[in-house]
């Protein structure tokens, strides 16, 4: 009977070993954002671009001599250069506001900081765009971690293109497959005209992937396709951990 317990006891413990190794291996490929482009070819779509906006929030004015420092901090933790004859200030009775782009290679930075002085706030918004499917967005998000007193929020989103455009039948049908290849649960379901979503969490995933919580529901990837008569394609979005904007 003893051995019987043990032998149980090892095979428990083997289970549990090769479970682990698989959920780590996944992991690991998250990190790469590879399941992504894995998912796009699940269904037939060529990548077209990768984004990732970055905002946070600092309890204080700024002037615009603050606001050219933060910038100076933040381009130099990327490890971009600043240009300062291309940096634009926007005034108002309230506000200050600090625009900057820059373009290296196929990434496209975008920074906007505002100072509210009604609220005593400053805000700061980052968008990274590339259309090269090999770039790692999440490196970005980890070096503005080094940036004290800033706690950024970040939003990922990845668009694709299908060729020529699906059925709307068929809608749901890709949807359940990008949701089985990127290992998430179904959360919600939203369809409209020609426009087909799902909310999902994904458990496998969640260590690397932002989450949010809404209405108790906790979300870290949404899945969207869009319809496009106009030229016969549609749209594919995958967005963590949801979409923001319209698409």
């Amino acid at each position: 009977m003893k051995k019987v317990f043990i032998y149980i006891t090892i095979f428990i413990l083997m289970v549990l070993i090769a479970n682990y190794g698989i959920e780590y291996s996944l992991a690991k490929q998250w990190e790469k954002r590879s399941p992504i482009q894995l998912a796009f070819a699940s269904i037939g779509a060529n990548s077209l671009e990768s984004r990732l906006d970055c905002w946070a929030m600092l309890n204080i004015s700024s002037n615009k001599k603050d606001l050219n420092e933060l910038l100076k901090k933040i381009t130099k933790q990327l490890q971009i250069d600043l240009n300062e004859s291309q940096l634009f200030y926007y005034y108002s009775n309230n506000t200050t506001e600090l625009s900057y782009k820059h373009k290296n290679g196929d990434i496209s930075y975008y920074f906007t900081l505002q100072s509210d002085f009604n609220n005593n706030q400053t805000y700061i918004v980052i968008r990274i765009e590339t259309t090269n499917s090999e770039i790692n967005l999440s490196e970005f998000a980890e070096q503005l971690q080094g940036i004290k007193n800033l706690k950024w929020h970040n939003y990922y989103l990845y668009s694709g293109v299908i060729e020529p455009m699906i059925q709307v039948k068929d809608q749901a049908l890709i949807g359940q497959v990008l949701m089985a290849n990127l290992k998430a649960n179904q959360i919600d379901e939203y369809n409209e005209n020609l426009t087909y979503s799902l909310s999902c969490y994904s458990k496998t995933a969640n260590k690397v992937l932002p989450q949010t919580n809404l209405q108790g529901k906790k979300y870290n990837l949404q899945i969207a396709l869009k319809n496009n008569p106009q030229d016969d394609t549609t749209r594919v979005y995958i967005g963590s951990p949801l979409i923001l904007g319209d698409y």
